[in-house]
């Protein structure tokens, strides 16, 4: 909890995507080999053009398409999808309307993607839409993001896992502190 603390204290700078990030190619699902429901079958997620979810609208065979584990999807196309940004842990695929990134450090780790991501979005979904597409090339690569600074001037990655483990302490607490006020409310109610 001592990441969040630090959090107003710290020193940010802008950084560019395209010089953190790098945009991951590979084949791509088509719509007759993927399902809107995940079965034994279809069991690997493939984003498409969706707000929420991770933008993952589809399931489809393994092995079909490339798939990327520990990256970034980028949805640059749709009504109001474009621009939404999504850490995807697992091996995903893309459909369409999007692309992944991945660092260029190839340090791939979920936690760090959850912080960028976040920070990219908070840039890209305001700006890009369906008139504006957030393409990669001489658009989103150019975009500027702001992240912490360490002492060195570089990015301050020793802040980011703690921050982020920070985040998910405060989330399960507060799961924790409404499923406490529901049973006090119950016994209460039952009591009466």
């Amino acid at each position: 909890m001592e990441a969040l603390n630090k959090f107003d204290s710290l020193t940010w700078r802008q950084y560019r995507i395209g010089d953190l990030f790098k945009k991951l190619d590979g084949k791509k699902a088509t719509k007759k080999n993927v399902r809107k429901y995940r079965d034994q079958e279809f069991s690997t997620p493939v984003v498409y053009c969706k707000f929420g979810d991770n933008g993952i609208m589809y399931w489809g065979r393994k092995g079909e398409f490339a798939t990327h584990e520990n990256a970034i999807s980028v949805i640059y196309n749709g009504a109001i999808a474009a621009g939404k940004v999504y850490a995807q842990k697992e091996p995903t695929g893309i459909l369409a309307e999007s692309y992944f990134i991945a660092p260029r450090s190839d340090n791939r780790d979920h936690d760090l993607n959850l912080f960028f991501s976040t920070a990219m979005e908070k840039v890209l979904y305001p700006k890009y839409s369906r008139d504006f597409l957030a393409t990669w090339a001489g658009k989103v690569e150019n975009d500027l993001i702001f992240l912490p600074t360490a002492n060195n001037g570089g990015i301050d990655y020793e802040f980011i896992p703690p921050f982020i483990s920070g985040l998910k302490k405060l989330a399960i607490k507060d799961v924790v502190d409404f499923a406490d006020r529901r049973i006090a409310a119950t016994e209460q109610v039952i009591s009466s």
